[in-house]
This record gives C-alpha cells, structure tokens and sequence, in this order.
C-alpha cells in the first residue's frame, strides 16, 4: 500500500485552538486513517491502495482534496478490477474530477459537481459493457450480461431528477435468458416516466 496524507498548516492551526483532548482523538483518526484508509464506512471494502489525500481548511468549512486508485479491489461480495478517483472537497462544494470503475473490460465513469450551499447537482455517469453485476450491490440477487448507460443526475440535491437511456448485450436475468434489454426512462419531483422499454428475447 504507497498512501500519503497530507495535514495543511491551517487545519493544525485550528486544532491547536481545540481542547486538548478533543485535539487528541482527531490527530490519532488522522494517523489511523494513515495507516489503514479502508475503516469506518468503508471497512468492507479491500485491495492495493495507492494516492494521496490532503486535507486543509478550519474545523467549521474543511477541505478535502484526494487522487487516489485501488487495484483488485473487493466491496462486500462485489469484485473489481480497478477503481481510480480524483474527487475534492472544497466551499461546500464537492468536485467529482474523475471516478472510474473498471472490470473485464467495461467501465463505469462519474464526472460531475455537487454544490451543498446552492443545493444544486450535476453529475453524469456513464457506463461501458459494463458487467451487469454490480447490480448486485443494489439487490442480493444473480445479475450475468453487459451495461450501457449514458445518465444525468442534476438539480435539487434533496429533489435530484435523473434521464438515462441504457442497453445491454445478451444477459441473464432470474436465470432467463435475453437477447438485450433497452430504453429510456426520467425520474422527476419522485415520479418515473418510462418513454421507452424493449426486450428482445429469441424462442
């Protein structure tokens, strides 16, 4: 694991005006998060991790800027082969630069800002013969087959609409075989428009 976190002199400038022992406990999360990035909200997450993460701001407005990839990496019981990020955090303000999934040779890609004081998202996400397991993250069930998915998320963040159109290969569903799945549909103030739905499946 080749990991660096990088504590700007502000952040420490602000620490020293905590009380000593609240000080304390965050410069040993800090460490700890050094020695081992994959706790907390992420522990079941595992693989070679490499990049950097510096932190500066106060206390009240953080700032967050990492650049960092894991090979063979494993969430829950969802294997991949590549996962590179380079995401910010900055005036409320959260910067997706470049979020990349990769695995046997499709990918999942996310490039977007979400601005928390303005309260406002734009985020495309984007995927390429990606394999239709990962959906197996959303629901414990046996996904087999490809995904293309050209999405937008924008808007209200407590309200976000979403467009997507998608289309898979030959997949495997339920242990029914099909020929390919596609269409369109929108998600917007909570309710689905589905313009268009096809199944394709030979007798």
């Amino acid at each position: 694991m080749s990991w660096d976190l990088i504590v700007d002199g502000s952040v420490k400038k602000h620490l020293k005006r905590m009380p000593r022992s609240d000080a304390e406990r965050l410069y040993a999360a800090i460490e700890e998060f050094l020695t081992n990035p994959f706790t907390g909200d992420i522990e079941k997450m595992e693989g070679e991790i490499k990049g950097k993460i510096r932190l500066g701001g106060s206390i009240q407005t953080p700032q967050v800027f990492s650049d960092f990839e894991i090979k063979d990496g494993v969430y829950g019981k969802y294997k991949f082969n590549n996962l590179r990020a380079k995401v910010d955090l900055a005036n409320d303000e959260l910067n997706i630069k470049n979020l990349e999934l990769k695995k046997n040779g499709g990918n999942l890609k996310a490039i977007g800002i979400a601005s928390f004081k303005k309260e406002n998202i734009n985020i495309s996400l984007i995927a390429k013969k990606l394999p239709l397991d990962i959906m197996s993250l959303l629901i414990d069930r046996k996904f087999e087959g490809e995904l293309n998915l050209d999405s937008q998320i924008f808007g209200k963040i407590s309200n976000p609409a979403v467009i997507a159109k998608f289309k898979t290969g030959k997949v495997k569903l339920q242990n029914i075989d099909y020929d390919q799945i596609d269409g369109f549909f929108k998600w917007n103030n909570k309710k689905l428009l589905i313009d268009e739905f096809n199944i394709f499946k030979d007798k």
